[in-house]
């Protein structure tokens, strides 16, 4: 629902006057027993102003202190800790959507799903990008009560159709860590997870702004070296990149000047606990991801074990000699013609998605 006053951010949701009522207050559990209901009882709280959704969380617990935190860095597993986590299907494509989370100490963990998660990101298929980072904010305090959490989004950090009252395909998952406790608002089977957005529920009547995204970052580069007032030399270099967003599935990308400097670099980051700090390798990544596609585009037309058995050889070269890649992914090609016709496709039947009205 359109909220009168905004929201304070500062995670007590219960003696917050913006939050009037109460619009989802059943999940279901996933584990450890598929179709129950949740052992603790979840409040969230949905709505938005002509800048931003908000979402607010209550998570009751009759047993404060078991409540589990075991890490506070952006980005960090939620798995292993209590956690409630929001995906937002603001297409209403049932394929794609975006993921944002947090624990009880607070911690900002954003992503995007494509095509409901399914395969490696970047691949050619779907999955899960965890470096998609936008802006947006959370709050969380916890007490006798439990905890409880209030999200910020802004309408500019997601992409939507250009209707004025929309649609929009939700789930919320909620961990109860000590018990191994995984709930959701709309039920998903035991073999998926959260990125099952086909079983998001629904929310009608949101309205939204329309998009005019524009994004500047500029940069200034100065360097003077002088040894005396007779001999001395400075270099200047400006430049900017930019992304605006011609339509709500478009997006363009313009840079002037491109500051190389920031190309393949280390992702920066600020820690300020014990554990340290772990930087990918990217040139690895990029080999494993290459031959990890490779193999699995191989062995999903093969259908003998004699022709298996020459896959399997292939990606042994593939996992001992990435450089190969290019050169041995051409030893199959001759038999996936046999193999196209032998593919079956297996179609699941979907129930009836949860639908809930804003207006």
């Amino acid at each position: 629902m359109a909220l009168e006053t905004r929201p304070t951010l500062d995670g007590d949701v219960l003696n917050d006057p913006a939050w009037k009522t109460t619009n989802i207050n059943q999940f279901w559990q996933q584990r450890p027993v598929e179709g129950s209901p949740a052992s603790q009882k979840t409040e969230v709280f949905i709505g938005y102003t002509d800048r931003a959704l908000y979402i607010g969380v209550i998570c009751y617990d009759t047993n404060p202190e078991g409540i589990i935190v075991s890490d506070s860095r952006r980005d960090a597993d939620l798995e292993d800790t209590d956690s409630f986590t929001i995906l937002i299907d603001s297409y209403l494509d049932q394929q794609n959507g975006f993921v944002f989370g947090t624990n009880p100490a607070g911690i900002e963990y954003d992503g995007q799903v494509t095509k409901e998660g399914s395969g490696a990101f970047g691949s050619g298929g779907g999955g899960f990008n965890l470096n998609w980072d936008t802006n947006w904010q959370v709050k969380t305090q916890t007490g006798d009560f439990g905890w409880s959490a209030e999200f910020e989004i802004p309408f500019k950090s997601l992409r939507y159709s250009s209707q004025t009252a929309q649609t929009w395909g939700f789930n919320f998952q909620r961990n109860i860590r000590r018990n191994n406790e995984v709930a959701f608002w709309s039920p998903i089977d035991r073999q998926y997870d959260l990125f099952r957005i086909a079983d998001a529920g629904r929310v009608t009547n949101i309205e939204t702004p329309a998009q005019r995204n524009l994004k500047i970052t500029p940069y200034a580069l100065a360097r003077r070296s002088s040894g005396n007032m007779i001999d001395g030399s400075s270099d200047q270099e400006v430049g900017f990149d930019m992304k605006y967003s011609v339509t709500p599935s478009l997006t363009l990308d313009v840079t002037y000047n491109t500051d190389f400097a920031q190309v393949e670099v280390d992702e920066f980051q600020i820690n300020l606990d014990r554990f340290s700090c772990s930087y990918p390798n990217s040139a690895l990544s990029s080999s494993k991801t290459l031959v990890s596609s490779q193999w699995a585009s191989l062995v999903k037309w093969s259908s003998s074990s004699a022709e298996e058995l020459v896959l399997r050889q292939t990606a042994a070269k593939f996992r001992s000699k990435p450089a190969l890649v290019y050169q041995e992914k051409w030893v199959a090609q001759p038999m996936l013609a046999s193999c196209i016709c032998k593919r079956t496709l297996l179609l699941a039947q979907l129930d009836k998605p949860i639908s809930l009205s804003l207006g």
